[in-house]
């Protein structure tokens, strides 16, 4: 939504009509590391098994 080549209405204007931070436009998303995805994994595999554990608990285990 965001026309990055518009010479008549700033960025600034722009993010503003949208109702967005100006500063939020150019935040580039980092993807998740193997080992946050392996641990995310195993955090679900012990909840699935055991959905009322706590975070203590899922921790621990």
């Amino acid at each position: 939504m965001i026309d990055w080549d518009d010479k008549e209405l700033p960025i600034t204007t722009q993010a503003e009509l949208l109702g967005l931070n100006r500063s939020s436009l150019y935040y580039k998303p980092v993807e998740p590391s193997p080992e946050e995805i392996f641990i995310k994994h195993k955090i679900d595999e012990i909840y699935t098994k055991h959905p009322y554990f706590g975070t203590t608990r899922i921790t621990v285990a």
